[in-house]
């Protein structure tokens, strides 16, 4: 009797051997594609791979515990090929995931997604099909290389790094950074398709710049980072939606920003010139901060909850 009970999801089966009916269903082993390989692992073929040697530091753990269960532990390259997404969470998985070796036989690798690492550096530089990277809670990760021209999605949480050169991404639509106290600085160059922008809660935060990157971005939030002096919003034609509260800056220059429709700001701001702004539909701000809007909007006073015509 073969034990289904840890498969979420079977994308495709291909063994003549086996007839499976009803629903299977559980959270481990929904990252794993192409489940002809899967039985692979349960029969325990002949492999190349030794998950526990060639995979050290908690990937081969994780293999071994969520993928290849009990019966063998080895892993041949071909199952490895099988493998679009690998989501490796410490405290869920109860493992230590303390490095990262080999990550380039994954070859087909497309979402990568990890939290809890002790891991002070992390190479994806060879996962050419790499779309998504998921970074959270790695306290010693000073140190990430990535695949970029397939790029889309990129974040990053809880990190010690201080500054972030995210440069040459062709693909990238996605970037976002939240909780990095240490973070200082990020540059964003030649991301031609970048539309959506994130920073939330990083403190030490300065600046925010780069060259043509941002003149697709229609979405960009940036939140609570109390040292933060610089944005392009400038070099954002096409911005639909600006969260920019509780930032430092006293003036907030939106004059190029002619798509914006909606716009949320925090006290810090003295003067609000909307007038170059006619697409906006709603605005919202802190009466007690904000010394006067120009432009003739109905603006939502979260200090009165009232709507005003200004």
């Amino acid at each position: 009797e073969l034990d289904l009970s840890s498969v979420e999801s079977i994308k495709v089966i291909n063994n003549t051997s086996l007839s499976i009916t009803g629903e299977i269903n559980n959270k481990k082993t929904n990252q794993i594609k192409g489940q002809q390989y899967f039985f692979d692992f349960v029969f325990g073929k002949e492999a190349t791979y030794n998950v526990n040697t060639e995979f050290k530091g908690g990937v081969g753990e994780y293999l071994y515990k969520n993928v290849l269960g009990s019966k063998t532990t080895t892993i041949t390259q071909s199952q490895l090929d099988a493998i679009e997404e690998l989501i490796l969470d410490s405290e869920e998985d109860n493992i230590s995931y303390t490095s990262f070796p080999n990550m380039d036989k994954f070859t087909n690798l497309k979402t990568f997604e990890v939290e809890g690492s002790t891991a002070t550096s992390l190479n994806l530089s060879n996962n050419t099909k790499l779309e998504k990277v998921y970074i959270k809670k790695c306290s010693k990760l000073t140190s990430i290389s990535v695949y970029k021209q397939t790029l889309k999605s990129y974040y990053l949480e809880y990190s010690p790094i201080t500054s972030l050169d995210i440069s040459d991404y062709p693909n990238l639509e996605y970037f976002g950074t939240k909780n990095n106290s240490s973070l200082t600085k990020i540059s964003i160059n030649n991301c031609p398709k970048l539309d959506h922008l994130v920073s939330y809660n990083n403190f030490a935060l300065q600046s925010i710049s780069g060259t043509n990157s941002f003149a697709n971005v229609s979405i960009c939030e940036l939140y609570n980072n109390s040292n933060l002096v610089f944005v392009p919003l400038t070099s954002m034609p096409n911005l639909n939606y600006l969260n920019f509260h509780g930032n430092p800056l006293s003036t907030l220059d939106i004059s190029k920003c002619s798509k914006l429709r909606y716009l949320e700001v925090n006290v810090e701001v003295g003067t609000l010139n909307l007038s170059n702004n006619p697409a906006l539909l709603h605005a919202v701000y802190d009466e007690d901060g904000l010394v006067s809007v120009v432009g003739g909007y109905d603006v939502y006073m979260v200090g009165s909850g009232e709507y005003k015509d200004v």
